[in-house]
C-alpha cells in the first residue's frame, strides 16, 4: 500500500473518531438536566496554553461546565472564576467566560462560535458572529505567542465579524475605559487587515475621546497605527504600558510632555506581541516639556509638534522633526529641533535652530551645560539687541556618575543691534551687526558694523578661547574711524591712560583718525593693567595736537601713529 493511501486512511480514521466524540457530547448534552462539570479539562487547557506560548503559566478555574439548551439548540460552555498565573498584567483574573456553540456546527465537525462573552476586572468582551460564513477570517489581532507578554488573551481561529469591547487599564488608582469599539477586519492572501474605532473615557475626565486604530499583518508581523486626540501623556503612557510593560524607555517617556496631546502613532509588533518599533507624531497646544538633559526646569511651549521613532531592540530613538514656540516672557521664540541617541555609547545629539530672540531671552534659555564658559561671557558682556537665525549642534555623553556632560558643541548666529563690552572701562560697542560662530572651546565674532565712543567700527574681529578652561582669553581687532578727540579720549580711559602717558590731550586735539586697535587679555572680573596687551596703529588727517612734541604744537599734521605699552612712534608731516 502506498504512503499516500496510508495517509488518507489515517486522516479519515482521525476525522471519524473526532466526529463520533462530538456527536456523543451533543447526545449526552440532550439527555442531561443540568450542567456537566468538566474540571478534568483544566489541566488539558493549561497544557494547550503552554503549548501555544500563552500568557498563563498556571490556570485555576473555580467551575467549568457544559450544558445543552434544548429550545435554542445550542451548547453553552461556561467557566467561572478563572485565574491566570501571570499576575503582572491587569488581565490576571477573569470572573466569567461564556461561549455559545451552534449544534449544527458541532454535528458538521466544524467549530463555529456564535457569540462570546468575557468579563474580567479590566476587560469586558462581547463578540457576536451575525451569520454563518464558511472560511471567515480568524481574529488574532493580539497574539500571546512565545516571548510575548501581551495581557490580552489570544483569540485564534475565532470566526467573528463584529463586536464591542470595553477595556480598562490601570495606572495607580486611575482607570481608563475603552468602550463602543467597532472592529472591521478582513483576511486577504493570508494577511489580516483591521480597522477599529472606539471611544476612550478617563476616570478623571469622562468626556469621550474618539480613538482610531488600524492593523496590518505584514510578513508575520503586526503593524498598528493609533490616533487619539486631546489626551494626557500620563494616560497614553499608562495605556501603552498596560498593553506592553516597558514599551517606552525612560528617555523617550511621553511623561516629558505636561499637556494634553494629539497622538498619531505607528507600532510594529512581532506575531508574538513583542514590540519592535514605535514611531509617529505628537502634537499639542500649550504646556510644558521636561528636558532634564538641558534644563532643570519645565520648558513652556506652544504649538508643539514632534515626529520621531524608537527601536525597541537597540533602545535607540530619534526625533526627526520638532517644531514649537518657546514661550519666553518677552515674546514667543520659534524653535526647531532634531535629536537622536546612541545607547550603545551612552551618547545624545541635538540640533536646534531658533528664530529671532532678544539677548535677554538668549541668556535665559542658553542651556547651562552647553559651553558654560561661553555662557558666562555672554551673560556678562553682551547687552541689548537681537540674535537671529541661531543654529546649535551639541553632543552629550554620560560621565562616570551617569550624568550628561557636553562632549562637543558648534553653533552660529547673527547679531542685530546688540551691545558688547570688550573692556569694561571702554564701555559697550553699540549697534553691533554681524555673525558669530562657536564650538566647545571658542567663540568668534565677525562684526560688520558697530559704534564705540563716537567712532564707527567696520569689519572687526573678536575671538574668545579657552571656554572649557577656568580662564578665557579674548583677542580683539577693531578698525575705528572718526574724530581724533573721540579716539584719544577712548585711549585715555582710566585706568589705562594710553594717550596722556605720551602727552596727548583729547580736549584740545583736532582732526580725523582711522585707527586699528589690537587687544589681548584674560577675561577676569578684576583685570590687572599689566595683563592687557595692546597695539594702536592710526592714520592721522589734518590733526592739531597742542604742546605735543617738546611743548610745541602740531598743526595740519598728516601721518601715522603707533602706540604700544613700550613706546609711541609718530611719522609724517606737520607744521
Amino acid at each position: 500500500m502506498s504512503n499516500h493511501a496510508i495517509k488518507i486512511i489515517r486522516y479519515g480514521a482521525l476525522s471519524l473518531l473526532l466526529l463520533v466524540v462530538m456527536i456523543a457530547v451533543a447526545l449526552t448534552a440532550r439527555l442531561m438536566t443540568g450542567p456537566i462539570q468538566m474540571m478534568w479539562a483544566v489541566p488539558w487547557l493549561e497544557q494547550q496554553l503552554d503549548a501555544q506560548g500563552g500568557v498563563a503559566a498556571d490556570l485555576e478555574v473555580g467551575e467549568l461546565s457544559l450544558s445543552w439548551n434544548r429550545d435554542a439548540r445550542r451548547v453553552e460552555f461556561t467557566a467561572e472564576k478563572v485565574s491566570m498565573g501571570n499576575k503582572g498584567h491587569s488581565l490576571s483574573a477573569v470572573e466569567r467566560v461564556g461561549v455559545t456553540l451552534s449544534s449544527t456546527a458541532l454535528l458538521r465537525g466544524r467549530l463555529s462560535i456564535k457569540d462570546i462573552t468575557l468579563v474580567a476586572p479590566y476587560l469586558k468582551l462581547d463578540l457576536q458572529k451575525t451569520e454563518d460564513q464558511a472560511g471567515a477570517a480568524p481574529l488574532a489581532l493580539f497574539s500571546g505567542g512565545a516571548g510575548g507578554n501581551n495581557p490580552i488573551a489570544r483569540l485564534n481561529s475565532v470566526m467573528i465579524q463584529r463586536g464591542t469591547i470595553e477595556l480598562q487599564t490601570s495606572v495607580g488608582e486611575a482607570r481608563h475605559i475603552l468602550s463602543g469599539v467597532q472592529i472591521d477586519w478582513q483576511r486577504r492572501r493570508g494577511k489580516t487587515q483591521a480597522i477599529m474605532n472606539a471611544t476612550l473615557q478617563l476616570a478623571e475626565d469622562p468626556a469621550p475621546r474618539p480613538i482610531h486604530v488600524t492593523l496590518d499583518e505584514v510578513d508575520n508581523n503586526i503593524k498598528l497605527s493609533l490616533n487619539v486626540k486631546d489626551i494626557s501623556p500620563d494616560n497614553i503612557q499608562g495605556i501603552l504600558e498596560g498593553l506592553s510593560p516597558g514599551l517606552l524607555s525612560p528617555s523617550l517617556s511621553l511623561q516629558r510632555l505636561q499637556m494634553p496631546v494629539t497622538l498619531n502613532m505607528n507600532i510594529a509588533l512581532t506575531s508574538a506581541g513583542v514590540l519592535q518599533s514605535v514611531g509617529g507624531t505628537v502634537s499639542t497646544a500649550t504646556g510644558h516639556v521636561i528636558v532634564p538633559e538641558l534644563y532643570d526646569m519645565a520648558v513652556p511651549v506652544e504649538n508643539l509638534s514632534v515626529t520621531g521613532n524608537y527601536d525597541a531592540a537597540s533602545g535607540a530613538w530619534e526625533i526627526s522633526d520638532l517644531k514649537a514656540s518657546l514661550l519666553d516672557q518677552d515674546a514667543p521664540i520659534p524653535i526647531t529641533l532634531t535629536a537622536k541617541n546612541d545607547p550603545q555609547h551612552g551618547a545624545l545629539q541635538f540640533h536646534v535652530t531658533l528664530g529671532n530672540v532678544n539677548v535677554s531671552a538668549l541668556k535665559r534659555w542658553w542651556p547651562p551645560t552647553a559651553a558654560p564658559g561661553g555662557y558666562d561671557w555672554v551673560s556678562q558682556f553682551i547687552h541689548a539687541g537681537n540674535v537671529a537665525n541661531s543654529d546649535l549642534s551639541m553632543s552629550l555623553v554620560r560621565d562616570e556618575q551617569q550624568e550628561w556632560a557636553v562632549k562637543d558643541v558648534t553653533g552660529k548666529w547673527e547679531v542685530q543691534g546688540i551691545g558688547v563690552t570688550f573692556l569694561p572701562a571702554f564701555g559697550p560697542v553699540t549697534d553691533v551687526n554681524g555673525t558669530a560662530t562657536m564650538d566647545a572651546d571658542n567663540i568668534q565674532f565677525k562684526i560688520n558694523y558697530g559704534r564705540l565712543h563716537g567712532l564707527e567700527m567696520q569689519d572687526a574681529d573678536l575671538k574668545i578661547d579657552g571656554l572649557r578652561a577656568d580662564i578665557q582669553n579674548i583677542y580683539l581687532d577693531l578698525p575705528l574711524v572718526g574724530q581724533l578727540p573721540n579716539a584719544l579720549e577712548l585711549l585715555d580711559t582710566q585706568p589705562y591712560g594710553y594717550a596722556s602717558k605720551y602727552g596727548m590731550n583729547y580736549k584740545t586735539a583736532r582732526g580725523g583718525i582711522g585707527m586699528h586697535l589690537h587687544f589681548e587679555f584674560p577675561l577676569l572680573k578684576a583685570l590687572p593693567l599689566e595683563d592687557v596687551k595692546y597695539e594702536v596703529v592710526a592714520n592721522l588727517r589734518d590733526v592739531t595736537l597742542p604742546a605735543m612734541l617738546m611743548q610745541k604744537d602740531i598743526t595740519e599734521g598728516n601721518g601715522t601713529l603707533e602706540l604700544t605699552p613700550q613706546d609711541m612712534k609718530v611719522a609724517g608731516e606737520a607744521k
